[in-house]
């Protein structure tokens, strides 16, 4: 059982208890992360066994709104996860609009969903208000697994909690009981949680009165949602009311029809003189016309036109169907523009503000024709799946959202990376199939893509392209297959050895250590793994590569076929010892923490080694510093108190084992002025 102020499992320094027995805030040594670390129920089944399976699902497991498991472990009567605690915002229930509830519950369903398509599924068990945290980037989170996380459950049960947990967020309040929703369908009103703006017809089906009728699946209460109609609501909130606009006077522009030349202007006649106004094509007649009474309708009905003109271009965003976008729905929509002869699906995100200029309106003889073109409708993204792909080989990805099937072209954007051209293979109203070939280069690790679509690009969703296929720890690292040379022990550690080819005698290229993280970059060749090291206590191993054999990573036993091991490589010995120390001697013990440890790394000939790993800890192991030797071989920890301290050299840049002693300081009294010089020599 984990005490404060106490190591545990020689890697995790207890911090503080949160919950009594249950719940306690860690220190990662060598990573110095804050984590946590919750008891959970041990599973059924046979014992150990069964505990590795359940917990192994966790530990793969990454999904944005998910809690990650970092590591697991058992004890008799308890399971134990270490966790990474979820930082944000606490949600606040009957506070947010409907479009941001939407998102949420979108994000929430796809979590629900990736959880229980796990093989054997994976129930959460502690969805509620409580649990969420609104973290950075619009991403809502669920802080921890439940305590029965372990134990194979009905994931239906999870659907409705996050029913009910919703409709408090919607609400602010708790759902109906069963008798107070009865009452209301006998009175003849409708269901009150089928009211709840933005989840009714969602809300309705998850929390059904006959529990035989409810949706067995978060897949199907995402469609729900997504097949939902948006709420007249969410167009009001999104589109503030226009200002009030006063017109002093308006000029009309008329669009006149192209002609060589206008005709010369008539002399000037008088007041009541005032010759007709010939249309365009008109024949000439043989007949002189009378001059007719001057008409004063034209100027006020060429004002009236022009503020009907004016009207129709501020309130025409308005009536288009589907604008403006809804959030979290990413909307692509129709641009304003004259009808061409050729005209593809426009894709804007603004409309063009009307101008008006004042001046006095002419004759209307040759007003412009409105357009009688209808907008085409808005295009809507509402979830990419998967979210995350291994880019190395072809793959394949699903758009799902509404008016889909005119759209022609498609990219992926990234900062400071090529575009990447997809293929539309499959389009229709509600969803596109899109296929990327293979990129020849990414960054390490994970890289967050935009999706472009006709040249415009979205800002979410976004999909998550990775350079390696998995995510996987060291289990194959073990004490009983030291027999096969692949594992070898040094100081009480166990490792083996990346190589540069898949082949057992090729040059080595890194250390790699029980329980150490990778990720797998290549399995195409039978019985090999292409690794990265992605974490590691001996942090001078981090983002190593090479070859190394499955079981290895995997887990044991070895195959049959395992060829003879080869000598391992002798480790590099050194001698390390205090060569100098100097005390403080007016400094009281525990009063400061101002002492130092500083000392130097050298070769058999005295020449320094940089990159060599240094510990420092103290000698109840409860603090630890790590050190990294300069190009002179120098290393320094400063800001220590009196006790007795132990430095250790742990590893060089060159992937031989090390052995050393462990050198103990015992002059610190925490002075500032007192200090140890500890020296490190590789013998001959």
């Amino acid at each position: 059982m984990p005490r404060p102020y106490t190591t545990f499992r020689e890697r995790y320094y207890v911090r503080s208890e949160l919950e009594k027995d249950t719940v306690f805030a860690l220190k990662d040594l060598p990573t110095r992360a804050n984590l946590e670390l919750r008891g959970v129920e041990w599973p059924a089944g046979d014992g150990a066994l069964a505990f590795e399976q359940a917990a192994g699902r966790l530990l793969v497991a990454r999904h944005p709104s998910l809690p990650v498991v970092r590591d697991a472990f058992s004890e008799p009567e308890r399971a134990w996860l270490v966790i990474e605690p979820e930082t944000g915002v606490a949600l606040e229930p009957g506070s947010y609009g409907p479009e941001e509830l939407r998102h949420w519950a979108a994000q929430l369903l796809d979590a629900l969903d990736y959880l229980h398509t796990l093989e054997p599924p994976v129930a959460h068990g502690a969805i509620a208000p409580a649990n969420l945290v609104l973290r950075p980037g619009n991403i809502v989170a669920l802080q921890h697994y439940g305590p029965h996380v372990l134990v194979p459950g009905d994931t239906r049960s999870d659907l409705h909690a996050l029913a009910t947990t919703l409709h408090q967020l919607a609400t602010g309040k708790s759902v109906p009981t069963v008798a107070e929703r009865e009452q209301a369908v006998k009175r003849g009103e409708p269901d009150p949680v089928s009211t709840v703006a933005p989840f009714g017809p969602m809300l309705a089906a998850a929390l059904a009165l006959d529990p035989a009728q409810r949706p067995a699946s978060a897949r199907e209460l995402l469609t729900l949602l997504e097949q939902a109609p948006v709420p007249a609501s969410l167009a009001a909130v999104q589109t503030p009311p226009e200002p009030a606009l006063t017109i002093a006077s308006v000029e009309v522009v008329p669009q006149l029809p192209a002609t060589p030349e206008p005709p010369p202007p008539a002399p000037p006649v008088e007041a009541d003189d005032v010759s007709p106004v010939t249309p365009p094509g008109t024949p000439a007649s043989s007949t002189t016309p009378q001059p007719p009474r001057r008409s004063r309708a034209w100027p006020v009905a060429g004002v009236v036109v022009t503020l009907l003109v004016l009207a129709l271009t501020l309130l025409w965003p308005r009536m288009v169907p589907g604008n403006p976008p809804v959030a979290p729905v990413a909307t692509l929509a129709p641009a304003t523009s004259v009808p061409s002869a050729q005209q593809s699906t426009p894709i804007t995100t603004t409309q063009p503000e009307p101008t008006v200029a004042a001046t006095t309106p002419p004759q209307p003889t040759a007003s412009p024709v409105p357009s009688s073109t209808a907008p085409l409708p808005a295009v809507t993204i509402a979830r990419i799946a998967p979210q995350s792909v291994y880019a190395g080989r072809p793959f394949t990805i699903t758009v799902s959202g509404t008016n889909l099937g005119a759209l022609q072209t498609a990219r992926l954007l990234a900062a400071e990376q090529s575009p990447i051209e997809v293929a539309i293979l499959a389009a229709s109203a509600g969803e596109l199939t899109l296929r990327g070939e293979a990129v020849a280069t990414l960054p390490a690790g994970d890289t967050t893509y935009q999706l472009e679509l006709d040249g415009v690009p979205l800002d979410e969703p976004t999909l998550v392209l990775r350079d390696y296929i998995a995510q996987a720890e060291a289990k194959g690292i073990v004490a009983e297959y030291t027999a096969t040379g692949r594992v070898r022990a040094i100081a009480g550690r166990l490792y083996t050895v990346l190589l540069a080819e898949p082949r057992a005698a090729s040059a080595e290229t890194g250390v790699l250590q029980s329980g150490d993280a990778v990720a797998v970059l290549d399995d195409q060749q039978p019985e090999w793994y292409r690794v990265r090291i992605s974490a590691s206590v001996d942090t001078a191993q981090i983002g190593k590569s090479g070859w190394v054999q499955r079981w290895l990573v995997d887990g044991g036993p070895p195959p049959d076929n395992e060829p003879p091991p080869a000598a391992p490589p002798a480790p590099f010995v050194f001698s390390g010892r205090v060569v100098n120390t100097a005390t403080d001697s007016a400094a009281q013990c525990g009063a400061n923490f101002k002492s130092t440890i500083y000392g130097r790394v050298l070769n058999d000939t005295g020449r320094p080694l940089r990159n060599a790993q240094i510990s420092v800890a103290s000698a109840d192991g409860r603090n630890v510093y790590p050190a990294t030797t300069n190009s002179e071989g120098g290393f320094s920890v400063s800001g220590l108190g009196c006790t007795n301290w132990v430095v250790r050299l742990i590893s060089l840049p060159d992937p031989r084992p090390v052995q050393a002693n462990p050198v103990t300081v015992r002059n610190l009294n925490g002075g500032e002025f007192t200090s140890a010089e500890v020296r490190f020599q590789l013998q001959p």
